[in-house]
């Protein structure tokens, strides 16, 4: 008799178990909330941009912007992709990033993307080199010092 209510037991445990994962299933696919691991929202950049499937090229944690913020440089054939991944109360999401389009015939494909949390400020500058001549790239950047009027923090530009 304790088998059989031990076993009761067992399967009713395996069935609410089952259908949590699938109702987390749907609420990843339908609702787009929920992703568990930072590769689920990696691709759902991918998707929005429209760049296909990419592969990762480098992951950097990005503290300067939140404690769980993760940057990908990913690429393909057609395009090289920044992204912002980060952990929030609702699972793993994407925030802003820039794509490349690198199907056209050019030497070289480059972009640059900045973000800032309070009083800190990251900047990075990325692209693709096609060209099998190009050995060496230099990037100089300028910047404008936003203090003189109070309270701002100098800030780069392009230059």
């Amino acid at each position: 008799m304790k088998r059989r209510i031990l076993s009761d037991q067992k399967r009713k445990a395996l069935r609410r178990v089952l259908i949590a994962a699938a109702a987390l299933v749907l609420i990843n696919h339908f609702l787009m909330i929920g992703l568990l691991f930072p590769f689920q929202a990696l691709r759902r950049c991918e998707e929005r941009a429209g760049t296909g499937r990419t592969s990762v090229v480098c992951r950097e944690r990005a503290k300067e912007i939140g404690w769980s913020c993760l940057i990908y440089l990913t690429g393909n054939e057609n395009a090289t992709m920044l992204s912002n991944i980060s952990l929030g109360p609702l699972g793993w999401g994407e925030g802003e990033g820039l794509v490349l389009d690198c199907s056209g015939d050019a030497p070289l494909h480059g972009g640059w993307w900045s973000a800032s949390r309070e009083e800190r400020f990251v900047l990075y500058v990325f692209g693709r080199v096609d060209d099998a001549d190009i050995a060496r790239l230099e990037v100089r950047l300028q910047y404008k010092d936003w203090d003189a009027g109070g309270g701002n923090a100098a800030r780069p530009s392009p230059g």
